[in-house]
């Protein structure tokens, strides 16, 4: 395979460290880098950790690029929660000198997650030779989501999670207590930035001398029901701290069950109503002559009305769902159509399940239905039209409910969208 310059400097960066923080902006081929360098270090095993969705591209892309005297296996996060299954693969890779390869590490952001400790345990095996940690968005909500990413590299750096906040990051204090956000100061900010500089590399597809088009971002304001607006004001300080990366967001509810299905029906509520002026902006795009176009959603009801009511307004537009639940066979078969056949069609796709590991630069137009809490995962959604190949400047349009929940949590995520470009 003919790697691009930026990608070669990427294997050597990988040699020279053994391993390190890949955190190439989505679309650059961060696992090609990693497989070619790991074909180069002396290791007689790959393992590699996924999520689930994206089995299918690691064991494509390992046939390819992997000599077959290379044993490699590719689990899922999932499947390392099972202790047995993780005892199983300790017998199997028993001196023997390993290769492991983390991608998506930032699904390991959390110290006390079952998979983030599997996973850590096994990096810290001696006869682990090379290991590699793959993001695109290694801070989804806040520079905490770093730590354990870090420690990889830095075993003695921060004994623990609370220990990172109260050195690194900006405490403010409140009566329902401490959170912490965003970091200290500038000198905190440095310090983190030179322990990223020593064991990460970072390139966007500017840096890397991909002219790829722009993206024009554009909110549509639509008015919606002002009962189910006004209602959604009222879990704006739970957001605001979900999207703060605070852990102690919900420590002042009387009822944690309560509160949290309460939250849950009122964002769902939310979504719901706005799938009629999204339909109506949809057709606005249609008539205008758009002829791929991919719609993301939060919550699957939404996903489901927006992808029922399209399917049934536009015969001669086929159109396509992605969900959790659609098969790696069903999903292969969508982007090929959708990549390859000169017809109009849609995607409504659920901005989790079509975030990663997904090629559709067919599209040139991305409607955003929802906001999601975490920006990064927009960002993922959006690096699924904005990447190599993509020809044309990329719309990405977001529906923002007047009065509602939605204009403030868009300020939010700008800001959040910020702190992150500044750290990597």
């Amino acid at each position: 395979m003919e790697l691009f310059e930026y990608q070669k400097e990427g294997v050597e960066f990988l040699l020279s460290h053994n391993g390190g923080m890949l955190l190439d902006e989505q679309g650059l081929g961060k696992t090609i880098q990693a497989l070619e360098a790991v074909k180069k270090t002396n290791a007689k095993v790959l393992v590699i950790i996924c999520p689930a969705i994206m089995q299918g591209t690691w064991k494509h892309h390992v046939n390819n690029l992997i000599p077959s005297n290379i044993t490699t296996y590719i689990h899922s996060y999932e499947w390392y929660v099972k202790l047995t299954n993780f005892r199983g693969l300790l017998k199997e890779i028993v001196n023997k000198e390993v290769a492991v390869i983390v991608d998506e590490s930032h699904y390991i952001k959390t110290p006390t997650s079952k998979r983030t400790k599997t996973v850590q345990a096994l990096l810290s095996l001696d006869n682990i030779v090379f290991k590699v940690l793959l993001s695109g968005t290694p801070i989804t909500r806040d520079v905490d989501d770093l730590f354990t990413q870090l420690k990889v590299f830095y075993p003695s750096f921060c004994r623990s999670i609370f220990e990172y906040r109260k050195r690194y990051m900006n405490c403010i204090h409140s009566y329902f207590g401490d959170v912490f956000k965003g970091f200290k100061n500038d000198l905190a900010k440095d310090e983190i930035i030179s322990y990223l500089k020593h064991c990460s590399l970072r390139r966007t597809k500017k840096s890397a001398g991909l002219q790829l088009p722009s993206i024009t971002r554009t909110p549509v304001f639509v008015d919606i029901n002002k009962k189910i607006a006004k209602e959604s004001l009222s879990i704006l300080d739970y957001a605001t701290k979900v999207i703060s990366g605070s852990d102690d967001y919900n420590m002042y509810a009387t009822n944690l069950a309560e509160e949290a299905s309460h939250i849950a029906s009122v964002r769902k509520a939310l979504g719901v109503a706005k799938v009629s002026p999204t339909l109506d902006y949809i057709d606005h795009l249609v008539q205008s002559g758009t002829q791929k176009l991919i719609v993301f959603g939060v919550h699957i009801d939404v996903v489901n009305l927006l992808y029922e009511a399209l399917k049934e307004k536009y015969k001669e537009i086929k159109t396509h769902k992605i969900i959790g639940a659609t098969t790696p066979t069903q999903r292969e078969k969508i982007i090929n159509e959708f990549q390859n056949e000169d017809t109009p069609q849609i995607i409504v796709a659920n901005m989790v399940a079509c975030g990663v590991g997904v090629t559709l630069t067919k599209a040139h137009t991305v409607v955003f239905a929802e906001l999601d809490f975490t920006p990064a995962n927009i960002m993922q959604a959006e690096a699924r039209v904005h990447r190599i190949t993509q020809e044309h400047i990329v719309n990405s349009i977001f529906i923002i409910a007047n009065e509602s929940l939605d204009a403030k949590i868009l300020g939010i995520i700008r800001e959040k969208i910020g702190v992150i470009k500044e750290v990597i």
